[in-house]
Order: structure tokens, then C-alpha cells, then sequence
């Protein structure tokens, strides 16, 4: 068996409802993937975005295909609600722009919610959630 040290890199944002990552609809934020410990943990960044119920969203997040950012191959791991439970069928990866992501969400109850990001596999760099924007609200 052998122990050894290694030092974890610094992370920007928390992968939970404590982060201090925010974007505002119609904005952007940009995080940094970081290279990981190990092979099985991925960084994620979690933005809080403040969401209406019955109103439609598209959300992205864009890497280097766009020229957004320097993350080849960026995930949208999806969107979560106020608790941090997974609203199901907002996880995307590469529907957007070449390899960037994008998912469209129209949330049941308003309040903020989380958007949380990662780099395919391995991958390191910068990212940019972007283009949260309102579309036409639900009718119905």
C-alpha cells in the first residue's frame, strides 16, 4: 500500500446550494473546471439563477466551440431545484454549438434554482453559463 499527498485545486464554485455562483436571466457567469484529484471526481460549478413558474427557459453553456471559454466539451449536468434535487430531463450534453450544451426548462414553482456544469471525461478550463432567457410563458 502506499499514502501519498497531493493538493486539490482551488475551486470557484460549490456543487450545491451553498455556492456563490449566481447568473441573472439574460446574463452570463463564467467558471473554471478544475483538474480533478482523481479519475472518478469532476469538478462542477453550480450557478443560483432566480426563475418564474410557467415560464420558459433556454439555458447554455458554452466552451471552446463558441469561443466562450477554453472547456473543450462543456456539460450541463442539469438543473436543480431550491432543495438541490435534480429536475429531471434538464442534463444535456452537446446540444448546443458544436459540443456545448444546451437545455430549455420551464420550472413548476419560482424561486431559485441551480444550474450545474462540468467538462467531459477529463477536461479542464473555463466556461460560460449562458443565455438564460425567458421565452414565451406556458399556456394551458
Amino acid at each position: 500500500m502506499a499514502v501519498t499527498e497531493t493538493s486539490i485545486p482551488q475551486d470557484d464554485f460549490a456543487a450545491s446550494t451553498s455556492t456563490t455562483g449566481k447568473v441573472a436571466v439574460g446574463g452570463t457567469a463564467t467558471g473554471e473546471i478544475n483538474a480533478a484529484p482523481h479519475p472518478k471526481v469532476r469538478d462542477r460549478d453550480w450557478f443560483a439563477v432566480e426563475l418564474k413558474a410557467d415560464k420558459t427557459y433556454r439555458i447554455e453553456v458554452r466552451g471552446a466551440d463558441s469561443s466562450d471559454g477554453t472547456l473543450a466539451d462543456p456539460i450541463l449536468v442539469g438543473v436543480y431545484d431550491k432543495d438541490g434535487k435534480y429536475i429531471a430531463g434538464t442534463g444535456d450534453d452537446n446540444s448546443g454549438l458544436g459540443r456545448n450544451a444546451l437545455t430549455v426548462l420551464t420550472p413548476n414553482a419560482a424561486g431559485t434554482h441551480y444550474v450545474a456544469v462540468q467538462g467531459h471525461g477529463t477536461a479542464t478550463g473555463t466556461d460560460r453559463a449562458d443565455r438564460l432567457e425567458g421565452l414565451a410563458g406556458r399556456t394551458g
